[in-house]
């Protein structure tokens, strides 16, 4: 069953009281350089970067099976994170589906969901709440 929704300082909230909690961030390799990345250096903890792309929608046991690589067991609580929510929805949802019992969605991802009615984020995401955050390191 899918666990959820957490806004990103719920999220937050949830690294910051539980150390076994894990963020897969599924965004591109492009998203990652341009727009940035989770830093959670100060929790002394990797953030995983797994894409949620083409081949992961063609063939979900793909990403199913580089969870299961990451050492992810089916109680591991998941924070998936996308650019707004929709992406890291759908791969919170496989997660579900799969075993994994505390898959998370962070609403709004780390840039916001825009509104159909504005250029602004509406549901303002990791980076606009003033998390952690930093580049993206290649390798």
């Amino acid at each position: 069953m899918y666990a959820g929704d957490l806004t990103p300082k719920q999220a937050w909230e949830y690294l910051l009281s539980n150390p076994s909690v894990e963020l897969v961030d599924v965004r591109t390799d492009g998203e990652w350089l341009q727009d940035g990345v989770p830093d959670l250096s100060a929790l002394n903890r990797p953030v995983h970067f797994l894409s949620w792309n083409a081949k992961a929608l063609e063939k979900p046991s793909y990403f199913i099976q580089a969870l299961q690589e990451l050492s992810f067991t089916s109680t591991t609580p998941l924070l998936f994170l996308c650019r707004s929510g929709g992406r890291s929805k759908s791969a919170a949802f496989l997660a579900s589906n799969n075993g994994f019992s505390k898959a998370y969605n962070i609403q709004g991802g780390f840039l916001g969901h825009l509104s159909s009615f504005a250029h602004e984020a509406s549901t303002p995401g990791w980076k606009q709440q003033g998390l952690p955050w930093g580049l993206h390191k290649n390798g």
